[in-house]
């Protein structure tokens, strides 16, 4: 069995998610950074290898919407394992979780509003 590694990177300045399959579109972008700026303003986020109920890709930083309280996708050092948090409380991680019954509704950087609601 293998796993898809893959990951994205959310750009703070720019206010956009590079995939590592870089579009032309934004090479000026790249192009016009140093590497210490580039990679300053860089959140790199990897994809768990597992989709949500609706067959969608889960990442770090994506937010799940399944239960009722708001949690988000992280990676766990200690348990060296993907799992979910509570947005105001890093000290409690979940990893006992069902992802196939989790729902993506969103990530902490397009939609940081969604944190504001807990």
């Amino acid at each position: 069995m293998s796993r898809e590694i893959k990951f994205r990177a959310w750009s703070k300045k720019n206010k956009w998610y590079i995939n590592f399959g870089i579009p032309a579109k934004i090479q000026d972008f790249l192009y016009g950074l140093n590497s210490k700026e580039f990679i300053d303003d860089l959140e790199i986020e990897q994809f768990t290898g597992l989709k949500d109920k609706n067959g969608v890709e889960i990442y770090e930083g994506d937010i799940d919407g399944s239960d009722d309280e708001i949690m988000v996708v992280c990676w766990i050092e200690e348990e060296a394992a993907f799992g979910l948090k509570f947005p105001d409380d890093n000290d409690y991680y979940d990893t006992s979780i069902n992802w196939r019954g989790l729902i993506k509704i969103g990530n902490i950087h397009e939609n940081p509003e969604l944190l504001e609601e807990t």
